[in-house]
């Protein structure tokens, strides 16, 4: 009896090693923020979002390039041909829904995007908030929220806090999220 008991209890450990082992760690010197060239202005709009955030978070500048690299942790937004490679689809997902899927050095965040709106248009009013997608930029914001401890309470500055950290831990895998209600209207 102790013999399985303290079997048990080296199970129980390896598992916990392993679960605490599978975390990509993301360091301000390591991070980048990868968009493809010619991606839609709401995937531009949540780079912009992810590295103001990053950068703020890690008190040092988080780039934005055009490309990954192989020495770097690459956070991938929106469909792409590196979301294409590693078989990531989002156009099965409900209207706002998105991906996170960490695999080795890169974590990928996106979902259906839409090609044709000028995002800075409908920031603005000139286009309605609910008339296109933008999976992409949910994406950003919950793993700012999630992994980075950002908070958004309400617009501006005065309504967002973001906690300095000097890496993020966040578990490898494939995350799908999809809101239960696909229909808002106020």
């Amino acid at each position: 009896m102790k013999n399985a008991f303290w079997g048990l209890v080296a199970v129980a450990g390896l598992v916990g090693c392993a679960k605490r082992d599978a975390a990509l760690l993301i360091r301000p010197e390591s991070a980048q923020v990868v968009v493809a060239a010619g991606a839609p202005s709401v995937v531009e709009l949540a780079a912009e979002e992810m590295t103001n955030f990053l950068s703020q978070t890690f008190g040092r500048t988080v780039p934005v390039v055009r490309e990954p690299s192989a020495e770097k942790v690459n956070l991938i937004l929106g469909e792409n041909q590196w979301s294409a490679a590693a078989r990531l689809d989002p156009k099965a997902l409900r209207r706002d829904g998105f991906i996170t899927f960490v695999d080795g050095g890169n974590v990928y965040l996106l979902g259906a995007d839409d090609p044709k709106v000028d995002i800075r248009r409908a920031l603005v009013g000139g286009v309605s908030l609910f008339s296109f997608e933008r999976g992409t930029l949910n994406a950003v914001y919950d793993f700012l929220e999630r992994y980075a401890d950002v908070r958004f309470y309400f617009p501006t500055e005065l309504g967002t806090c973001v906690a300095r950290k000097t890496a993020l831990a966040v578990p490898a895998g494939y995350r799908r999220t999809e809101p239960v209600f696909t229909e808002r209207y106020y």
